[in-house]
């Protein structure tokens, strides 16, 4: 299980397993998608190191081109500890 929060502590959020992979875009997330559904992200780097740092990284561009970017074998400890 994964469990995060924000910096002050007043929102909690859990993952009961442990993601495949996360995903770094750059992302208006604002905004319903094409079909009316809104988006929601959880940083994972409100979550203790260890308990994110083996989860493979994907990279999508939510800002123009909505499309997957190529995978470059990243993992959350490469970006962000």
């Amino acid at each position: 299980m994964i469990e995060g929060s924000c910096h002050c502590g007043a929102v909690r959020w859990r993952f009961k397993v442990i993601p495949e992979s996360a995903t770094a875009c750059n992302w208006r997330g604002l905004a319903p998608d094409r079909n009316g559904h809104c988006r929601i992200a959880v940083n994972l780097r409100l979550a203790e190191p260890e308990a994110v740092a083996a989860i493979n990284v994907n990279h999508f561009d939510g800002l123009e081109s909505w499309k997957r970017l190529p995978d470059d074998g990243r993992c959350v400890t490469d970006m962000w500890f």
